[in-house]
């Protein structure tokens, strides 16, 4: 079954290389944390600041995403690299954070929207349900879209937007279900606060490679590697 083949798969991988992934999410953690805090500050402070602050953060994401997937498929994968692949993930990262950015906040002010005036008149529910299930649906795609940006830049943006969509509709039930556990993954690490400095993006973004490489592979623009996940 996709969800317990995913889960043995990432914290398998994560236990082989327990002690690298743990300093290198806590050398991750160190740099976006500061970055987040100066972007919030910014929202009340002025849009500028909070712009320059999150530019670094989605091509440091992508970079870290690499490293994971170099991890995964059995390749040298070292703390600068974080910092050597800066350069090259940077406008991918940057396309690909703004991307996620500004449809999630276009989603969820359209469903604020909706909600708050159920009340004045119920044909606002089902458009309220239909943005939920976008926002569901959007989430999914996420997985995907990160994933072929790891691994795929030979597509443009655009198709790697198209392939994500289409890739949940070709996939939807593993894709809910691979949302599901991210999700449910993700609580346990807020809940277990402590935890999210030393896991957080080390076991989300093995998650992220492993269930690309999984679903991918029945595909045939999915590339051959060597040492992968059998």
């Amino acid at each position: 079954m996709f969800p317990w083949e995913l889960l043995k798969k990432v914290f398998r991988c994560f236990y082989d290389n327990m002690f690298f992934l743990i300093f290198f999410n806590i050398l991750w953690f160190i740099i976006i944390f500061p970055l987040a805090f100066i972007s919030f500050q910014g929202i009340l402070m002025g849009l500028i600041l909070a712009a320059l602050a999150l530019i670094p953060i989605g091509p440091l994401c992508l970079s870290g995403l690499k490293v994971l997937s170099s991890l995964v498929r059995g390749d040298k994968a070292r703390f600068r690299d974080l910092f050597l692949n800066f350069k090259s993930s940077f406008l991918p990262g940057l396309a690909a954070f703004f991307y996620t950015v500004v449809i999630y906040v276009i989603l969820i002010v359209d469903i604020v929207f909706f909600y708050n005036r159920i009340e004045q008149t119920y044909l606002m529910i089902p458009l309220a349900i239909i943005i939920f299930y976008l926002i569901l649906f959007f989430s999914m795609s996420q997985l995907y879209f990160w994933g072929l940006t790891v691994d795929y830049l030979e597509f443009s943006f655009w198709e790697r937007i198209k392939k994500s969509l289409l890739l949940v509709l070709d996939n939807f039930l593993e894709s809910f279900l691979w949302l599901l556990f991210m999700v449910a993954f993700v609580t346990i690490l807020i809940v277990i606060l402590p935890s999210i400095p030393i896991l957080f993006f080390g076991l989300t973004g093995l998650t992220i490679i492993v269930g690309n490489d999984m679903i991918l592979q029945q595909y045939d623009f999915a590339k051959e590697e060597e040492g992968g996940l059998e």
